[in-house]
């Protein structure tokens, strides 16, 4: 299939956000633009909504197609619909998937063992297509690093990373990349444990609109919150914090380089 990708080397990449969730999208990517954030990977979270998530695949936005663990329906053919969608759309990942132990009285997770069944599945598709990951984990992590070196997983990102060093350098040995977001802005451990953490295994995104950006008019633009963040912890500069995370996720993705 002829690529619709294409890859600026200049500006910033928000490596996760929802556009598909966005209340002013137009005017919203406008603004990011003129802030010189030229490229955005948009994760599917249900096959519902997989095609407001493939209505936004551009020159300037790639897709992932996947379902979340909130979303984890066994009436569904969850697995089925994704090889078809694999077979008919272009994508850079399979994501967002993951696992969500979060107790929540008043939204309910799935069983447990339906989000590792799914979970899992997802991972070896993931991997028949030599595509990378999106994972989402939360109250999880020790089942998720099992399960990505149980089934040998090696390209990836853990989306919106918060926890120590030791956490961090667990997935580093897996292969595995970080997404760093808004939450890092309240997470004085996970910002203590970034100056450990190589530059070459980080990514930048957002989680727009939810990510710790709920009241923020324009969400697409807490990456440049971030990015200062992250450029003060590792002591550079954010043209070379740009230059890296830019070329981190090109080569995670395998986005094409635009010469």
């Amino acid at each position: 299939m002829p690529t619709s990708r294409r890859y600026s080397d200049s500006g910033w990449i928000d490596s996760h956000c929802h556009l598909n969730e966005l209340a002013t999208a137009p005017a919203q990517l406008k603004e990011a633009k003129q802030a010189q954030i030229e490229y955005f990977i948009v994760p599917g979270t249900a096959p519902q909504q997989w095609s407001d998530v493939i209505a936004w695949q551009s020159a300037h936005c790639a897709i992932a197609l996947g379902t979340h663990p909130w979303f984890v329906d066994p009436n569904e053919d969850q697995i089925g619909q994704l090889i078809v969608a694999l077979q008919q759309h272009e994508v850079v990942a399979i994501g967002e998937i993951g696992l969500d132990f979060y107790s929540n009285q008043s939204q309910p997770r799935p069983h447990r063992a339906l989000q590792q069944r799914l979970f899992e599945a997802q991972l070896m598709i993931a991997k028949a297509h030599r595509l990378p990951v999106i994972v989402h984990s939360v109250k999880a992590h020790q089942q998720v690093i099992d399960t990505l070196r149980r089934l040998a997983i090696e390209d990836g990102v853990v989306h919106a990373f918060i926890g120590s060093a030791e956490l961090a350098q667990q997935y580093i040995e897996l292969g595995f990349h970080l997404g760093i977001g808004p939450l890092i802005l309240k997470s004085p451990k996970t910002r203590a444990a970034l100056a450990q953490v190589p530059l070459s295994q980080m990514l930048l995104e957002t989680d727009a609109p939810f990510g710790n950006s709920h009241s923020a008019a324009n969400p697409l633009l807490q990456i440049l919150s971030v990015a200062q963040c992250v450029a003060e912890i590792k002591q550079i500069s954010l043209a070379q914090l740009q230059h890296a995370t830019r070329g981190n996720t090109q080569r995670l993705f395998r986005l094409p380089a635009d010469h």
